[in-house]
């Protein structure tokens, strides 16, 4: 059965592109669809890598043919960085983004967010303010048209109210007029008299009844209007508090930094399989899956594949992300997905203990480069979340990224100047080099790099202290020679 799923897998392989041998433009229309989706860590790593490429942002930039892109990856890495909160490297990638193309608009904007001191949060609620302003301000209109048609209705009820006391009061006046026409006695005209003056304090009292209340309307009007306005002035002001965004790297427990070390296309391509679980529920298996590929990508070391990816490949093949899963055939799925290295992860869970092993399986060879174990006395979720957290860490630390030197060449064994002692294993993967020009800042003339021209991707099948040796993957692009330079991947 595994021989007969193997072939089927195999089958599928003829047709895969590996990411090696991407293009600038590839790695950038990744980086967009990243940026749209809000993941913005595996963003940066996208357009790093067409950086590392084609460096300079160009309003029209040749891919293919007669093909051309507005090609702005300083500005895309910049705006990233300012929506996780790094600033100062947001800052210093859209001033870079400003002076390649001057008249970048949206760099401009960015930038003088960063010198307001405007958070993503605070951004996010100045929108929200914005939009809310508008549905207040509608609000605020329907109700006043609301309030003026009942105003108009009730002034019209208490003019038709006023027309009937007039007329009643009219009709009154007449029957009285005609009775003191009857009535000659004095004493029975000032009886009327006393009763008009009665009736006309009454009516003075009423209509001092409706100013007050019409007053009182009014009054209550203004100070729940005034108390929205200070509501929304307070919803302001705290505007952005409690937002959380993209958990810091934890510096104190990593080994190296990964910004420092030359980039020639992308960095290792990893796709953590499915987790097998001894001893537990198997769904908390797609929990630690999903937890290692969120730490992955937070370490920025590896370009870690989407559990879609893997997701729709698995699917086509019939397999599923929960249960286990033969090593060979994990390594198919892999090599389908194009990734470098498959992350391995087993899960086993006693009576208060829990362990996690993963291991990092290089795709080519099926050497396992790395393998590391976390274990916690408590067996809770947030338990197991500590331990995977840990465990991304080993693995980080285990597979650092160094550059050498190509010290030697024999038919296809290619000797480098890196050995055990600086991290290298047997099936680490490197990118061989060659350093160009420098790249100059275009308005401070400070270096930022050199240009770097890919030749071709290289296994280490030997390691000693100080070196190694590697073969090739495919073949080099173009002719190698001794002093060219190479990075592991």
């Amino acid at each position: 059965m595994v021989l007969l799923v193997l072939g089927i897998l195999s089958a599928f392989l003829s047709v895969q592109v590996s990411y090696a041998q991407e293009k600038f433009y590839v790695y950038y229309d990744n980086g967009l669809e990243f940026l749209k989706k809000g993941d913005y860590l595996r963003a940066i790593e996208e357009f790093e890598s067409a950086v590392s490429i084609e460096y300079e942002d160009k309003k029209k930039k040749r891919t293919y043919g007669t093909r051309f892109i507005k090609y702005y990856p300083h500005l895309q890495i910049g705006k990233c960085h300012y929506y996780i909160g790094e600033t100062n490297m947001a800052q210093r990638e859209l001033e870079l983004a400003l002076a390649y193309v001057k008249k970048n608009k949206e760099a401009r904007e960015y930038l003088d967010k960063i010198a307001a001191g405007m958070t993503p949060a605070q951004e996010l609620a100045f929108a929200e303010d914005k939009k809310r302003g508008k549905e207040l301000e509608k609000q605020r209109i329907e109700e006043e048209k609301r309030r003026k048609e009942e105003e108009q209705k009730r002034l019209k009820e208490e003019e038709e109210q006023l027309r009937k006391e007039e007329e009643q009061r009219r009709q009154q006046e007449e029957e009285e007029l005609r009775q003191e026409e009857l009535v000659r006695d004095e004493e029975e005209r000032q009886r009327l008299e006393e009763k008009r003056k009665q009736r006309e304090a009454e009516e003075l009292e009423r209509k001092q009844a409706r100013e007050a209340e019409k007053l009182a309307r009014k009054q209550a009007r203004e100070a729940k209007e005034l108390a929205l306005k200070e509501a929304e002035e307070k919803k302001k002001k705290t505007a952005g508090d409690g937002v959380q965004w993209y958990p810091s790297l934890p510096v104190g427990a990593l080994t190296y930094d990964p910004s420092r070390v030359t980039r020639v296309g992308s960095r290792l391509t990893v796709a953590v399989m499915p987790v097998r679980v001894v001893g537990g529920e198997e769904t908390i298996g797609l929990h630690v899956m999903e937890k290692m590929i969120t730490q992955l990508v937070n370490l920025r070391r590896f370009r870690v594949l989407e559990r879609s990816q893997l997701e729709k490949i698995m699917e086509e093949q019939s397999l599923s992300l929960s249960g286990m899963m033969d090593e060979a055939i994990a390594i198919e799925v892999g090599k389908l997905a194009a990734a470098d290295a498959i992350i391995l992860t087993s899960l086993t869970i006693n009576p208060g203990y829990a362990k996690v092993i993963a291991r990092v399986i290089e795709t080519e060879t099926g050497i396992t480069v790395v393998a590391q174990d976390a274990e916690s006395k408590n067996i809770d979720l947030h338990s197991i979340d500590k331990v995977i957290e840990n465990l991304a860490v080993k693995i980080y630390n285990s597979m650092p990224l160094v550059e050498g030197y190509i010290v030697n060449i024999e038919g296809d064994e290619v000797y480098l100047d890196l050995g055990i002692i600086l991290g290298i294993r047997k099936g680490s993967k490197m990118v061989a080099f060659r350093e160009g020009k420098a790249i100059v800042h275009p308005v401070t003339g400070e270096e930022l790099g050199k240009k770097v021209t890919m030749l071709g991707e290289l296994i280490v099948e030997q390691v000693q202290e100080k070196m190694s040796v590697a073969v090739w993957v495919g073949e080099p692009k173009q002719t190698v020679n001794i002093g060219d330079k190479v990075v592991v991947k």
